[in-house]
């Protein structure tokens, strides 16, 4: 079986919850495709 490693990075930290307006951690995996870097963030 061969491991694939992903290409981007997972970041955690502080934001703002637009919806509570509470400080509240988050999650984000980014990601190099060509010249754009891509993000994603989820609320843990």
């Amino acid at each position: 079986m061969v491991e694939v490693k992903p290409a981007g990075a997972w970041q955690e930290y502080k934001f703002t919850n637009p919806v509570g307006k509470k400080i509240a951690p988050e999650v984000m995996y980014c990601e190099k495709l060509g010249q754009t870097t891509v993000c994603g963030g989820v609320y843990p």
